[in-house]
């Protein structure tokens, strides 16, 4: 199986306390946050990934080098300037498989992974999104689903809406992009998933698995503390 992991980000909201590398390399308990992410992932079956890189790559390509040292193979995309988590994609698609993972490379969700999968087929989906209900939905748009979790609508954070939000992991089947339709610089969750809702099928798989979004510092050193009291990956 294959993930592509979205580390390219700026990271700002996290510069007080992480400024000398990129967001997802902040240390917590000896290692980069990104380490306990390809950890969980090859846990699960996950041994090829394509890192995309841009913010000071170099310090990420430095540590995991080929991933010859965790078991695994390592590839990277590097993004040139800021292309958004659509055009990331884009830029990384001459080595994507017909199916991969995307994952946010500042968030961790520990869903089953090889369920999410499983979903994703019996429901012919080209698209699947990895759901979860949050207590603070201020920081995230609402994803709308009908009875048979097909998604059939974003609303954007701070508006009222259901209960559900995406947690940063999808399921994509390669054949779903019309690349050469597609611009240099894009967002996935804005730009284009609302309009693949509309033409394809889009499934939500909702999962109550633990979830954390490292992009501020309280949940940073909340992280810290899950990881500190035994979280198992």
């Amino acid at each position: 199986m294959q993930a592509l992991i979205l580390v390219g980000g700026l990271g700002t909201r996290l510069r007080t306390i992480v400024n000398d590398r990129p967001k997802p390399m902040a240390i917590i308990h000896g290692k980069p946050f990104l380490e306990y992410q390809i950890e969980f992932l090859k846990k699960n079956g996950v041994n090829d990934i394509v890192l995309s890189t841009g913010y000071m790559g170099e310090k990420i390509e430095e540590y995991f080098h080929s991933g010859e040292k965790l078991g695994i193979s390592i590839r990277y995309a590097q993004e040139k300037e800021l292309l958004g988590t659509g055009g990331a994609i884009k830029n990384a698609k001459d080595l994507l498989n017909e199916q991969f993972f995307v994952l946010n490379g500042d968030s961790i969700f520990l869903i089953d992974i090889n369920d999410m999968i499983k979903f994703h087929k019996e429901n012919r989906s080209d698209a699947t999104l990895a759901l979860v209900k949050v207590e603070d939905k201020s920081r995230y748009g609402n994803v709308q689903v009908d009875s048979k979790f097909q998604i059939t609508g974003f609303i954007e954070k701070g508006n009222s809406g259901g209960d559900l939000v995406s947690g940063g992991v999808y399921y994509l089947e390669k054949s779903c992009f019309q690349w050469n339709n597609l611009p240099d610089k894009f967002s996935i969750e804005n730009d284009f998933f609302p309009k693949l809702v509309v033409e394809k099928r889009v499934f939500g798989f909702v999962s109550n698995s633990f979830f954390i979004d490292i992009g501020t510092v309280e949940d940073h050193d909340k992280f810290g503390k899950h990881i500190a009291d035994g979280l198992k990956l």
